[in-house]
């Protein structure tokens, strides 16, 4: 279906709304706007910049992965362990690619489309999986580099779990389904 009317209006709103809520927040505070959004726009670009080399970097190890045939190879040597978990066939490259690149998997997500369908226990899995998962080698490094972090070993094994129950609960679902 279509948006409810109310909905589409809000979302129109929001940006607009939120901007005079700040404009507002800093009259009643006694602070110059304009000097606080060049300082916050100054701070965004500075912090763009610093993460720039990482964003380099994960992006050039993701395309020599998929580039290199190592993630279909991978996939699929996975294919036989994934039916056994319970997911059906077609999806070890989309579960490789997604903590590595959005857009790949994104790209991944659409091929899973064409070849079984939205509709399909493959395409369900591949939704719930997508919206409840993070390209985790991508942000990590680019969150950690923003806090000024060399490393976090606990951060990527956070994420690789909350990644596991993204894996559990797109089960459940297509279990349910």
């Amino acid at each position: 279906g279509d948006i409810p009317m109310s909905l589409s209006l809000l979302s129109s709103l929001a940006v607009p709304l939120f901007i005079l809520l700040a404009l507002i927040l800093c009259t009643l505070r006694r602070k110059n706007a304009y000097s606080a959004f060049i300082s916050g726009a100054a701070d965004g670009f500075r912090g763009a910049v610093s993460v720039m080399p990482y964003l380099l970097a994960v992006l050039f190890a993701v395309e020599l992965f998929e580039a290199s045939g190592l993630a279909s190879g991978i996939s699929s040597l996975l294919s036989d362990f994934l039916l056994l978990i319970g997911l059906p066939e077609g999806l070890g490259l989309f579960l490789l690619i997604r903590p590595l690149s959005g857009s790949g998997a994104l790209a991944e997500l659409g091929r899973i489309f064409s070849l079984y369908g939205p509709d399909s226990s493959q395409g369900i899995f591949a939704s719930v999986f997508m919206g409840s998962t993070e390209t985790i080698f991508y942000t990590v490094p680019v969150y950690l580099s923003a806090a000024r972090l060399k490393s976090s070993p606990k951060a990527i094994i956070i994420s690789l779990i909350s990644m596991l129950a993204g894996l559990v609960t797109a089960l459940l679902i297509l279990n349910l389904s």
